[in-house]
């Protein structure tokens, strides 16, 4: 009993490093198959409130969207041929009172940023200062 047992065990054992074989000699996976990290920065749109003219010498009131992770935003001036000035006594600066100084159209630029400082949202409003 015990001679034909050996025989078997040993063709089982066989058989089964046959089949291993093909897992010991298989390439490695491409870097171009794997799966890339996802991506954690997410940058937010955000909408800004306000009218879409301004007269030189009077102020209006513009607001961005409020984001729940933004502890700051700060307003600039993009391209254009107008002039504005700004200021805000809000905490985050989330309301913006701007004031028409010379006509023209003026892109206005908004960016909230997180407690790290980095930046979380961006909003722009096309505006034009008429005489």
């Amino acid at each position: 009993m015990i001679a034909r047992a050996v025989p078997l065990l040993f063709l089982a054992v066989l058989l089964g490093l046959l089949g291993c074989r093909d897992t010991l000699v298989d390439e490695p996976l491409s870097p171009d198959t794997q799966v890339p990290p996802a991506d954690t920065t997410t940058i937010n749109e955000i909408y800004l409130k306000g009218p879409v003219s301004l007269r030189v010498g009077s102020m209006q009131g513009y607001r961005a969207e409020s984001l729940p992770d933004a502890v700051r935003y700060q307003w600039r001036l993009g391209d254009g041929t107008g002039t504005v000035i700004g200021d805000s006594d809000h905490p985050l600066q989330r309301l913006y009172d701007i004031t028409g100084v010379s006509a023209g159209p003026v892109m206005l630029i908004v960016q909230a940023f997180d407690e790290n400082s980095d930046v979380i949202g961006i909003g722009t409003k096309s505006i034009s200062v008429i005489e």
